[in-house]
């Protein structure tokens, strides 16, 4: 396999090896060779420009770095710096060693249990209302969009679909779905008025495939997609009796239909709620 070229005003980067592949991108753990530059390695992201074949994939990708660049908070994979030529837009990222939640998951070969989940599911909360209090629905709240460094922080990645909510309520009619449907809201499938709430949908599916180890709309038959699709746009899902009462409120409520509203895993804690000051529930103008 080649290794690419980036832009001039990244060539200071070296691609050490390929971290993921996507439809339009790839990411790189590359390393700054400038010298007595920090040896931290970053993650590049090398979308190439020939595979994004409508205005609507284009326009995204300005829209991600316009979004992603504005942001700062912990929980939240920090662009660095970006760059662009003839063939590629690159963007050099913070580097999370620790893979996705997927693949934590996949790797831990079991489903965490409340305790461990809730450890992940707070960050999220925090890197959300960071985000919504800054008028941003990330709208692809995924376990592979969801990374993590050696040492389990959570860093959540992958602006592509992120959008600023206006004041007026329009649905997104241009949308162009990617990514794992059990986690996108109804409400976006069906190309429907939406807001910062979709997020919180995609919140109580993620916990959902954190404590079961599965997604709760997920369709194992020959039409899988379909059926999956069909499942999220009525909601339709079975909870797992062996999760506690506390546990299922939270993802019940994170699931409801109009303005999904926060509870807890443990009866103990106080998570604000939508509506109100750390969640809005805004729509996407």
């Amino acid at each position: 396999m080649t290794t690419p070229k980036l832009p001039a005003r990244l060539r200071h980067y070296h691609l050490d090896a390929v971290a993921g592949t996507g439809a339009f991108a790839s990411v790189y753990r590359a390393t700054n060779t400038n010298p007595g530059a920090d040896q931290t390695p970053v993650a590049i992201k090398l979308i190439r420009k020939h595979d994004l074949r409508s205005q609507d994939l284009q326009d995204r990708v300005q829209q991600e770095v316009g979004i992603h660049t504005r942001l700062r908070h912990e929980h939240i994979v920090r662009l660095i710096d970006f760059g662009e030529d003839d063939d590629h837009i690159a963007l050099v990222l913070e580097y999370a060693g620790g893979g996705s939640l997927t693949h934590y998951l996949q790797n831990l070969k079991r489903p965490l249990t409340e305790p461990e989940g809730r450890l992940f599911i707070v960050q999220l909360l925090d890197a959300l209302e960071y985000l919504h209090r800054h008028g941003i629905a990330h709208r692809d709240l995924s376990p592979s969009n969801i990374l993590l460094t050696t040492d389990l922080q959570v860093k959540l990645a992958d602006f592509g679909m992120a959008k600023v909510v206006g004041g007026a309520a329009y649905p997104d009619l241009n949308l162009t779905l990617c990514g794992t449907p059990s986690f996108l809201a109804p409400e976006m499938i069906q190309k429907r008025h939406h807001g910062l709430s979709t997020d919180v949908f995609s919140l109580g599916a993620v916990a959902f495939f954190l404590l079961t180890g599965s997604a709760p709309f997920d369709v194992q038959a020959h039409n899988a997609l379909k059926a999956t699709l069909a499942k999220v746009a009525q909601v339709e899902y079975t909870m797992p009796g062996s999760l506690s009462s506390s546990a299922q409120d939270f993802i019940r409520q994170c699931l409801q239909a109009v303005c999904r509203i926060f509870g807890s895993l443990e009866h103990d804690d106080l998570f604000l709620h939508c509506p109100g000051h750390r969640f809005g529930c805004g729509a996407i103008a």
